[in-house]
């Protein structure tokens, strides 16, 4: 019986991405594989990953400590199921928006998978190309607070549902929680 496909997770490195993020996503999916051996043997399946630019194209060889992880997570010719954005280092709202727009390449392939049914996760300010992919009408997106209305002044399509949150992330804020959902 031949190995099942595995299942591939493109994992986003963009030149201000926060790597650390991304080397622990890698680490979740090392241990889930070898848990799998363990329990299933050969017919185990296996999550595999790739290190990849904005526009899906592979990271290039020279990149130093991810061509051994990327090697080891090879996932071959499958397409990716799903997509992982790591957070942006950068410090404040105008540099992230000015990342985004940059990077158009990464909201379009947001789009692709979001419409092919394939998953896509961000973390933190990675949430802007989720945001910007013009494809989160009537889905729910987590938010930190302070990014829910900057992100509303540039998204008019989203800001019915922000409204409609806002009571919600009010709510949240009162409590003491620093999350919003849009």
């Amino acid at each position: 019986m031949p190995a099942p496909k595995p299942f591939v997770i493109d994992i986003a490195v963009l030149p201000d991405s926060a790597p650390g993020h991304a080397l622990a996503l890698v680490e979740l999916l090392r241990t889930a594989n070898l848990l799998a051996r363990l329990r299933l043997g050969a017919r185990a399946p296996r999550m595999a990953w790739r290190f990849v630019q904005a526009g899906g194209q592979p990271l290039p060889p020279e990149t130093g400590l991810l061509r051994g992880l990327a090697a080891e997570g090879d996932g071959g010719d499958t397409p990716a199921s799903a997509l992982f954005i790591p957070p942006l280092h950068l410090a404040d709202i105008p540099s992230i928006r000015e990342a985004v727009r940059a990077q158009r390449a990464l909201g379009q392939r947001v789009a692709h998978l979001v419409d092919t049914g394939g998953l896509v996760c961000t973390l933190g300010n990675a949430a802007w190309f989720a945001a910007f992919s013009g494809r989160l009408d009537h889905h729910r997106l987590a938010l930190a607070w302070y990014y829910v209305a900057a992100i509303a002044r540039e998204r008019d399509e989203l800001a019915e549902d922000v409204a409609a949150a806002g009571a919600q992330v009010r709510r949240l804020l009162v409590d003491g929680d620093a999350a919003g959902v849009v």
